[in-house]
């Protein structure tokens, strides 16, 4: 039997016994929700509730509007749409197509005044703008969706008042070149399209108090990417939201990418919402809210929230990812080899004063998967709470690379082995907490964390952690070495034995 036990370093830890007998704290891998942090001094307990949407900036709509036109009056050429109807023609109007025709090509068409070779404004007052014309192929705006090939400002009385709809005969809009900016908009029913159900951006786009809604991106054929959002190019979202879009892909070896957003460029998202996505695929759909194949994802005072995918139900990332005051919750990852229900990191992530809680995994990591050998995650001041893994390991965190955690929490997740924690790669916690995690599996363990990589626990606390089997507040298991210094192991259970700590 010695031959399969890990290597335990204790040094200057402390570890108070506990009774054998001791019930489970978790008795239960269902989804847990809590409405603020269960350790009062944690890092998550400044952070809001789990649920809700943010509150956009109300100063983001019709006032930004003026402004954004007032900032740019001497070297802009306004077109203002006057009428809701999509066409083409010499009827006196100046419809929304046109506008944009007339900002591209930089002539007068129809009643809109000719756009100069520059950016222009586009002005849309409050109601819904259908556009009716089925897309012929072409990429000049003329029929389908809409393409932007200059640099344009399109400005609406807010994302609640001007809506832009598709109804599901193209994708919105098609973004060319830029700079583009939209403000005060709600983009909504694009469709028919493999790829950026909403938006395709393969220029430099900024979007402030824009909600992207009700898109769809499918395809029998091919893979398909971006349900609402797809972008190649420069993105940077304010005072937004991502919601309700999907990305499906009908083929039976055909992979969805990006339920809310699929992004290869650049991508910036401040007090930005995105919720409610789906990535959906017979072969597996990757990255619920968003899908980030590369490039730099970064999230500022933003919420990912109730989104889907067979792998990383909020964040898929093969690129890099910062976090920061942002939190990723209540996301799933429950079809087929369902793991990562939060987030699942291939290269690298850092999370800064943010929250990963009560989102929920089928076979693994409820809250972060850090995938790869060669990934690398950083948490710093965070939290990672709530989590829970139905038939599989790690609640908290599943890592196979290098992670780091700095005065961070680990509270509150259950799996069936390693409710807090499940390594097999090179693990470092300081200054942090592991605390109320819970492993239910029988033949399982490692309440609080279960290690079979290299793992040093150093000025810590592994508190109230329970299993039951095994280790309840760590299991080190084969070819582990665990090393724990300067830290309190205290008030752990384990129902067959090793209650503090199994090795």
């Amino acid at each position: 039997m010695a031959a399969l036990l890990g290597v335990l370093w204790l040094l200057g830890a402390h570890q108070t016994p506990a009774a054998r007998a001791y019930s489970p704290i978790v008795t239960s891998v269902s989804p847990v929700y809590f409405s603020r942090c269960r350790v009062p001094d944690s890092p998550c307990a400044a952070l809001p509730d789990f649920a809700g949407a943010p509150t956009l900036n109300p100063s983001a709509g019709p006032a930004s509007a003026k402004a954004v036109a007032v900032e740019h009056a001497a070297v802009l050429a306004f077109l203002p749409v006057n009428t809701f109807t999509d066409d083409i023609s010499t009827n006196g109007n100046c419809t929304l197509r046109e506008a944009i025709i007339a900002a591209n090509e930089n002539r007068i068409v129809d009643a809109c005044p000719t756009g100069v070779p520059g950016p222009d404004v586009i002005t849309l007052t409050a109601g819904l703008y259908s556009l009716g014309l089925p897309g012929t192929g072409e990429d000049a705006g003329y029929t389908g969706d809409l393409d932007v090939t200059e640099a344009l400002t399109i400005v609406g009385a807010g994302s609640g008042l001007t809506a832009i709809d598709a109804g599901g005969l193209d994708r919105v809009f098609n973004i060319f070149s830029g700079p583009v900016e939209l403000v005060g908009l709600t983009l909504q029913n694009g469709g028919n399209v493999d790829n950026g159900g909403g938006i395709f951006n393969t220029g430099t786009l900024k979007l402030t108090d824009v909600v992207i809604t009700g898109n769809l991106a499918i395809s029998s054929v091919v893979p398909v990417v971006g349900g609402g959002i797809d972008n190649a190019g420069t993105l940077e979202m304010t005072d937004s939201a991502i919601s309700f879009n999907t990305a499906r892909a009908t083929g039976p070896a055909n992979f969805s990418d990006g339920g809310g957003l699929h992004s290869s460029g650049a991508v910036t998202l401040t007090r930005t919402l995105v919720n409610n996505n789906q990535a959906d695929s017979v072969a597996g759909g990757i990255g619920g809210g968003i899908f980030n194949e590369m490039n730099l994802v970064t999230l500022v005072d933003s919420r990912v929230l109730t989104n889907s995918a067979h792998q990383g139900g909020g964040l898929y990332n093969q690129g890099d990812v910062a976090l920061n005051n942002s939190r990723v919750s209540g996301n799933t990852a429950t079809v087929g080899a369902g793991m990562g229900g939060g987030i699942v990191n291939e290269q690298g992530l850092v999370l800064t004063g943010s929250l990963v809680g009560g989102n929920w995994a089928q076979l693994g990591a409820g809250g972060i998967w850090n995938k790869l050998a060669t990934a690398t995650v950083q948490i710093d001041n965070s939290s990672v709470a709530g989590n829970s893994v139905f038939g599989g390991d790690g609640g908290g965190i599943v890592n196979s690379g290098r992670l780091t955690a700095t005065a961070t929490s680990i509270e509150a997740n259950a799996a069936l082995s390693g409710g807090g924690i499940h390594n097999t790669g090179t693990l470092f916690l300081k200054n942090s907490k592991l605390i109320l995690n819970g492993s239910t599996l029988t033949s399982g363990g490692g309440g609080g964390l279960l290690n079979f990589g290299q793992m040093r626990v150093e000025s810590s606390q592994v508190l109230t952690n329970s299993a039951t089997n095994l280790g309840g507040g760590a299991f080190n298991g084969v070819a582990g070495t665990l090393v724990i210094s300067n830290t309190t192991v205290q008030a752990n259970s384990a129902i067959t034995g090793g209650g503090g700590i199994y090795n």
